[in-house]
């Protein structure tokens, strides 16, 4: 049993046993299955892999193959500008530089061909300028081409990790294995172009500036030459000039000599005293002509031996020149000076006008010759011997040369020609004005002769017979004198006769003449009148018998003195005159006997000029006596007359004098505000007619102009006062305010109630004529207003008719009237007040005083009736007819200080309206300063920034130029880190310039703001202080205005709305004053460090002016404000621009070293 059991159990050990090895068995066949599965998947995805990672590389292959990479259409279009304006600009500098043959003699200089030079050399700068530009053109689009390949390349390879085909680390390794030597093969091709491009290019110009700058050497030396040749000549010309003054100053010595031998025969003639010695001297001066004229003729030889000597210096000049030219041309001289100097001395026999000759054989340089060439090093290049021929490596250049010498030669020529005309020329016309000197000379000496004769000789001969005859004439001239003076004294006796019978005819027709006189003034006129015809009649027969006595005394002694001047006038040739010693001695005696007939007129005339003074005296004293007598009685009437006229005169004098000076202060005040229109019209709208006017200049004459306005508000005391309790206002007329107290105002009604009796009882007024005569245009009142006097009460009418003697004391009582009359006659009320009216009333009151005075004065001293129509029979009557005169007077000048106050209002209107313009003046000003200061130092801020930007920029150039392929090599390391710090170095002084630039603007900006703010801060308080002493209309009294007709609706309209209390009271151009606000710095720029607190001040009122000027304000901030926004927004863009400017060159920069550092790396 057990041991079936254990059979049984290996049995089933055993069938256990093979069980496993069996599944053990299928499971290594399926593990084996599945590793070959898997085996053959990866060989498929590796194939998979292989195929895609081929077909992207041939992709990229055919991609950097195609036209657009092989053949880019952006660098072919470049390229082609580039050809064509390369080939426009070298066209240009060709045709400039065939100019060249323009520039020759005689028309040029150094100057010309230094321009010429600098010209060539711009438009060289020109093309080298656009041969850079367009280089780097190219340069930019074979980088953009570049950077498009890799990003094309770095699609592709995103295309397959995407795919699956391979990881970031594969595509990477494919990139640098097969993609980029693609990349940097098309770049190394493409910087190979454009270095080629660029040294075939500098090549050229180097090559065009030497053969430029050979040419200018050769053509600035012709030009040197002629320039001294030129100056050769005209030396020559001025040393010619100078031996002919020298000749001349020579021939001048000898004629002066000459001339003085002439003149000491011609003065012996005019002394000699017969007729043989003038003859004999009149012989020896004709010689001394005769030598004179000899002497022109040698001038003339001499003078003409120095000219003949020009053209041999001229032409001395023209050969240094050719010998110059030609050796400078490198033409052969040896034969053509042989030539010269044998023509030199086959000239020097021929004569001096006959025309030079001079050949000069012409051998330009031969064009074939070769030139050495010597080998120097690069130091020595500028080291070129003096004696070598240059060397052009352009043909154009040596056909240039070639040419400019045959025309240089071909001048040489003509310029001998030339030069021998304009020689003989100058030789002919020189001889020519010579030959018309001495023609002329000879001509004005030919009449020397005959002039000396009539002159001198005749001369002499007619003084000797004049003499004698001078002596007669005298003593017949003096006889005819005395005979003349006795007649006269005859004529003055029967005039005085004639006169006294005037004067008594006169005397007689002024007493008839004296009733008809109505004034005392023609009453003295005409006492005035025979006195001073008395006087006139008296002091004309004294002046005449005076006048006669001196005259007569006068002519004698005038006689007597001509006597004496004619003995005196005989003097002989020693002391100046023309008399011999003989004929003095015989006239003196003539001369005596004229005398005795003098003195016994004069005592003829003497004894009867005794009695005839005190004859007329006597006559004329007795007719003036009884005129006198008459004239008394007429006079006391016409007196009184007179002086109310002057009183009433006087008074209108004043008053017009007061008005003169009303219209003066207005014509000042006119002037003034017209000033300041012009003023301001110059400052708001310049011109070139119209004088330079600041602001400043405006608001100074504003302050004046309110002086002004002041004193003629207070002189016609207009100024509405402050409105008071205690008088009730007028509803109707606002305007017109009383300012009077309760006193004065009780004071007036007294006066009104007066005002009304007089107007009771005047009330049909007769008016003078002369009570107009202020103004004639004014219509005459007939109602009288007397507000400048007071009258309590009635004047009594005196009697008509005088009575007997015992009762004239109480006539006379009545016709000055009663005390009480009197003295309310007289009542004046004065005051100090020095306005307009006041001053009319108080002149009115004292004409009135003096007019009460003088007619008192006159009732109380005439006992009967006045003799004169014009004069009432009373006191009463009198001042009563004055006082309707005055009072005329006084309505007149009431309407003419209402039209003044009117005239002042539209004035205030006026000036309203022109301070508007004003505020806007100054505050442009101000904008204009702060727009003139941010434009001067952001544009030095600016300049400066460029200045830097462009030092930076060249630096990166430089590094950009540096970075080369060679710097990649492993022994380069050194040089290609030094290069890398140095572009560091680049970029933090970049960011440093520019953090810089950005902080100074924008602190400048601010400061010059802060200052615009506190301008117009100031220039508001200064405007509104001022507008606070503007005067307007709403200040000043309305004055009579007439009152405007208006419809019926209208009235009850407005009666209705009064009544409701529903109408509103008009808005006046003043109102009370308000409180102002400054501007901030935080209004026109954003700041946070400002402060937010704004600074208020209050006006003491507030006018349109005002409200202008906070406009004005206003407009100028916010114009400011948008120049700052402005400047901040481009400061910003700027920044930002150079900000990813900095960082894309950044990026460049790093992936081109890279890429150098990579080129010498081994492949893997």
């Amino acid at each position: 049993m057990d041991l079936e059991v254990h059979t049984s159990n290996q049995l089933l050990l055993t069938n256990y046993k093979h069980y496993a090895d069996i599944i053990a068995q299928i499971q290594l066949e399926n593990v084996v299955r599945l590793r070959q599965y898997r085996v053959r998947w990866e060989e498929r995805i590796a194939t998979w892999r292989d195929l895609h990672t081929r077909q992207t590389t041939d992709k990229f292959t055919a991609f950097m193959n195609t036209p657009a990479i092989t053949d880019c259409p952006d660098i072919k279009s470049i390229s082609e500008m580039m050809k064509c304006e390369l080939s426009g600009l070298v066209d240009r500098r060709f045709n400039k530089l065939q100019t060249v043959r323009e520039l020759k003699p005689p028309s040029f200089t150094c100057k010309t061909v230094l321009r010429w030079y600098e010209e060539v050399c711009e438009l060289s700068l020109n093309l080298e300028n656009t041969h850079r530009r367009y280089v780097s053109k190219l340069a930019a689009v074979g980088d953009k081409v570049l950077l498009d390949c890799e990003t094309v390349a770095d699609r592709m390879l995103e295309t397959l990790q995407q795919e699956g085909v391979c990881s970031e680390t594969e595509a990477k390794d494919l990139k640098s294995s097969d993609l980029m030597p693609l990349i940097e093969e098309w770049g190394a091709r493409h910087s190979e172009k454009l270095l080629r491009l660029e040294e075939e290019f500098s090549d050229e110009a180097a090559q065009f500036k030497s053969n430029l700058h050979l040419l200018y050497d050769f053509q600035n030396s012709a030009a040197n030459i002629w320039t001294e040749y030129c100056s050769r000549v005209t030396a020559k010309n001025n040393e010619l000039s100078a031996l002919i003054k020298k000749c001349r100053l020579k021939h001048d010595e000898i004629n002066q000599q000459l001339e003085s031998a002439l003149d000491i025969e011609m003065d012996k003639m005019r002394q000699d005293t017969n007729e043989l010695e003038l003859k004999k001297h009149l012989e020896k001066a004709t010689e001394a002509l005769e030598e004179i004229a000899a002497a022109y003729t040698n001038f003339k030889r001499d003078m003409a031996d120095v000219i003949k000597t020009y053209p041999d210096m001229i032409s001395s000049e023209l050969l240094a020149y050719s010998m110059k030219i030609r050796k400078h041309l490198g033409c052969n001289t040896e034969e053509a000076e042989e030539s010269v100097v044998e023509d030199a001395d086959a000239a020097e026999g021929v004569d001096a006008d006959d025309e030079p000759a001079v050949d000069i054989v012409d051998k330009p340089p031969e064009s074939g010759k070769k030139e050495e060439e010597d080998a120097a090093f690069m130091t020595e290049v500028g080291e070129v011997a003096s004696d070598q021929t240059p060397s052009y490596s352009d043909e154009r250049f040596k056909e240039l040369e070639e040419g400019l010498t045959i025309v240089y030669l071909e001048h040489l020529n003509l310029l001998t020609e030339e030069v021998a005309q304009h020689a003989d020329q100058t030789v002919e016309e020189k001889l020519s004005e010579l030959k018309s000197e001495v023609e002329l000379r000879h001509h004005i000496h030919k009449p020397r002769v005959t002039r000396m004769k009539l002159d001198i000789y005749n001369v002499r001969l007619n003084e000797l017979k004049n003499h004698e005859e001078r002596v007669k004439q005298h003593g017949a001239g003096i006889t005819l004198e005395i005979s003349t003076l006795r007649s006269e004294f005859k004529k003055l006796g029967a005039e005085h006769d004639v006169k006294g019978k005037k004067f008594k005819q006169l005397v007689e027709e002024c007493e008839a003449a004296l009733p008809k006189l109505e004034k005392t003034a023609h009453l003295q006129s005409l006492q005035t009148k025979v006195t001073t015809a008395y006087e006139e009649h008296m002091n004309r027969i004294k002046l005449e018998l005076s006048s006669f006595r001196n005259k007569m005394e006068i002519k004698l002694n005038d006689l007597r003195e001509s006597n004496q001047h004619f003995g005196l006038a005989f003097k002989p040739f020693a002391e100046g005159g023309n008399f011999g010693p003989d004929e003095i001695e015989t006239y003196r005696k003539k001369l005596e006997k004229c005398n005795l007939k003098i003195d016994n007129c004069e005592t003829f005339i003497l004894t009867e000029l005794d009695g005839m003074e005190s004859k007329c005296l006597d006559a004329a004293i007795e007719m003036t006596n009884s005129f006198d007598a008459r004239l008394k009685m007429h006079i006391l009437d016409v007196a009184f007359l007179e002086k109310v006229n002057s009183w009433m005169s006087n008074c209108q004098v004043k008053i017009k004098t007061e008005v003169a000076a009303c219209n003066m202060m207005s014509k000042k005040l006119k002037i003034k505000i017209e000033s300041l229109r012009k003023l301001i019209d110059s400052c708001a709208r310049p011109h070139p007619d119209k004088p330079a006017v600041k602001p400043e200049e405006v608001l100074s004459a504003i302050p004046d102009m309110y002086n002004l306005f002041q004193q003629r508000i207070n002189y016609l005391d207009c100024a509405k006062p402050p409105p008071k309790t205690s008088v009730q206002i007028n509803p109707e007329n606002p305007d017109v305010q009383p300012r009077e107290s309760m006193h004065d105002f009780q004071s007036v009604v007294n006066l009104t109630k007066n005002i009304i009796t007089m107007s009771r009882k005047y009330s049909n007024p007769s008016m003078d004529s002369e009570s107009v005569t202020m103004d004639k245009r004014k219509p005459v009142v007939t109602e009288p207003l007397y507000e400048w006097f007071i009258v309590k009460q009635e004047p009594q009418k005196p009697m008509s008719k005088r009575g007997k003697s015992r009762v004239e004391t109480s006539e006379r009582a009545k016709r000055l009237g009663s005390a009480s009359s009197r003295s309310s006659m007289m009542s004046m009320v004065l005051s100090d007040v020095q306005s307009f009216m006041p001053m009319i009333k108080k002149i009115l009151q004292e004409t009135q005083g003096a007019l009460f005075t003088s007619s008192e004065a006159y009732y109380s001293q005439y006992q009967g009736p006045p003799l004169r129509t014009g004069i009432a029979d009373t006191l009463e009557g009198c001042m009563e007819e004055l006082n309707k005169r005055l009072n005329n007077y006084y309505i007149q000048t009431q309407d003419f200080y209402n039209k003044c106050i009117q005239d002042l209002r539209s004035v205030l209107t006026d000036v309203l309206q022109l301070h508007m313009e004003v505020p806007q003046l100054l505050y442009e000003e101000i904008l204009e300063r702060y727009v003139t200061e941010v434009s001067q130092k952001t544009s030095t801020i600016k300049h400066t920034f460029e200045q830097n930007r462009a030092k930076i920029a060249d630096q990166r150039e430089t590094n950009k130029v540096q970075l080369k392929p060679i710097l990649g090599h492993p022994n380069r390391e050194v040089d290609l880190n030094n290069l890398c710090r140095r572009e560091e170095d680049r970029l933090m002084e970049s960011g440093d310039v520019l953090s810089e630039y950005y902080n100074e603007l924008t602190n400048t900006e601010r400061s010059l703001a802060q200052n615009f703010i506190e301008s117009v801060n100031q220039c508001t308080e200064r405007l509104m202080n001022l507008f606070d002493q503007l005067i307007t209309t709403d200040d000043v009294i309305l004055g009579k205005v007439a009152e405007e007709k208006l419809p019926t609706t209208v009235l009850l309209k407005r009666e209705l709305r009064a009544k409701q209390g529903g109408q509103a009271s008009q808005p006046g151009l003043s109102r009370e004053g308000q409180q102002i606000k400054l501007v901030r710095l935080a209004d026109i720029a954003v700041d946070r460090t400002a402060s937010s607190k704004s600074e208020h001040f209050k006006t003491c009122k507030f006018t349109p002016v005002h409200e202008e000027a906070l406009s004005s304000m206003n407009k100028v901030c916010s114009e400011c404000k948008e120049r700052f926004g402005a400047i901040m927004s481009e400061l910003e863009t700027v920044s930002a621009k150079w900000t990813a400017s900095e960082e894309k060159w950044k990026k460049q920069w790093l992936s081109s070293v890279q890429h150098v550092r990579n080129l010498y790396k081994p492949i893997a």
